[in-house]
């Protein structure tokens, strides 16, 4: 008999990927061609910022302006409104075709320019190993944002080469905007703890090695701070820098880490609206790839937890548990959807299935660890736990409504075994950070 072939390993076509200007009219998309199949993934903008992402199929005679239409306006209508109600613009029920330009420059626009050359100081810390190649691309993406005041610090985490130490030192473009730091001891939050106390400005934030920034990041980011006096954290959306295998489609399924295109603020005394964990289900407000935080707060909340993240036997939840922790410390949590970055999603279905095991190791191991330093919790937590299941498991739930019906059980499965896993982590990786804290004795007579 003839193998079946595995259907996740199987080829997808490649989403095309189409950034549309919302001031410029509905365009005519072309269809994929003689194979009929295709797909596409449209990032809409509003005055330069996201106001949407759309994945479709791709018919193969395309789209006519009205049915592109018909396709994204439903899709980007409330973060359009939003948007034109913060740029104090006339705001109707329908979405203009496509949006009307006034005589007045838009808000958003002057705030970005104003902030790009005379803003606040931003540090960046990019955590790697290892990693040269696309590290390059990431700096490359933040210096081009325009931002006067960023100030990049590349920690290099218990490197097993000179590669990113002569990358940084070759590469004379980057000047002194961007410093070489070294941090001898693996652990992704060992990392990232080198960065903030390297760091003398009053905002840092954190993105990985393999994200590309958007233009308006770093103006969007400074914006929500002062905008928010009482933020401790800014997170934002993080889309797919590509869609062109099924693990990857997978991964924008499994939740992505997009969480739409409106700027939502989490207060420490106002949990309508959140899941059913708030504010233990921190994933709910970004992810460790685009953060950014008040060096007051991540000093009040002792860093990044070295016993947990990349690198130890949680391997990961150590980003849930600083903005837990920022919330819990009496500071708000702000999602700006204009902070984006693209993240280079893994193509195989092999790294996929550990990346799932991860995180759910990763929560599980950051629930411990929030029993562990706060007993007071347990009950809150425990009172939590059914309604948080149900958000886990239910196809109607927030987090699974978007999954498709080839999504392979087998991920909802290593999520659910990962998740169990996370408090015996938790317990190893504090175990193993113990065990490196004590000095070695020498025996007597050497």
């Amino acid at each position: 008999m003839k193998p079946v072939p595995d259907p996740a390993k199987r080829a997808m076509p490649p989403l095309a990927r189409l950034e549309l200007d919302l001031e410029q009219g509905w365009p005519r998309v072309e269809g994929p061609g003689p194979s009929g199949e295709g797909g596409i993934q449209v990032l809409a903008r509003l005055h330069g910022c996201p106001v949407g992402l759309v994945v479709a199929p791709l018919p193969k005679d395309g789209y006519s302006p009205s049915q592109f239409e018909a396709l994204v306006a439903p899709a980007v209508a409330e973060a359009v409104q939003a948007h034109r109600w913060r740029d104090e613009q006339p705001i109707d029920a329908r979405l203009p075709a496509l949006a009307a330009v006034y005589a007045d420059e838009p808000a958003c626009r002057k705030i970005q320019r104003a902030l790009d050359t005379d803003g606040p100081p931003l540090e960046v810390v990019i955590p790697t190993r290892d990693h040269a190649d696309r590290l390059a691309e990431c700096v490359d993406s933040l210096l081009a944002t325009g931002y006067r005041q960023m100030r990049i610090i590349v920690v290099d985490n218990a490197p097993s080469g000179p590669d990113t130490a002569d990358l940084v030192a070759g590469r004379a473009d980057w000047g002194t905007r961007v410093r070489y730091v070294r941090e001898g001891r693996a652990g992704l939050s060992r990392a990232r703890n080198r960065g903030i106390a390297v760091a003398s400005g009053d905002i840092v934030a954190f993105v990985d090695d393999d994200v590309v920034v958007d233009p308006g990041w770093a103006a969007a980011l400074m914006s929500a701070f002062l905008e928010e006096p009482e933020a401790g954290c800014v997170t934002g959306p993080i889309v797919a820098a590509e869609l062109n295998t099924r693990a990857q489609m997978w991964i924008e399924e499994y939740g992505g880490f997009s969480k739409g295109f409106v700027r939502r603020v989490f207060d420490p005394f106002d949990s309508r609206g959140c899941v059913p964990l708030f504010p233990y289900a921190a994933g709910t407000f970004g992810s460790g790839a685009n953060m950014a935080f008040r060096r007051d707060t991540m000093r009040r909340v002792h860093g990044f937890d070295p016993a947990l993240g990349l690198g130890t036997a949680a391997r990961g939840g150590e980003d849930l548990a600083a903005f837990s922790a920022a919330i819990l410390s009496g500071r708000r949590l702000v999602y700006e959807p204009s902070m984006m970055v693209r993240h280079r999603h893994h193509p195989g279905y092999d790294k996929l299935r550990k990346v799932i095991l991860g995180y759910g190791v990763g929560l599980g191991a950051y629930l411990a660890k929030t029993a562990y330093d706060q007993p007071s919790t347990v009950l809150q937590v425990a009172r939590r736990v059914p309604p948080g299941l149900a958000y886990l498991l239910s196809p109607e739930s927030p987090k699974n409504v978007h999954k498709s019906a080839g999504y392979p059980r087998e991920l909802t499965i290593r999520e659910l075994v990962g998740l169990a896993w996370g408090p015996f982590a938790y317990g190893l990786s504090k175990v193993e950070q113990r065990r490196q804290a004590t000095p070695r004795r020498e025996r007597p007579g050497g």
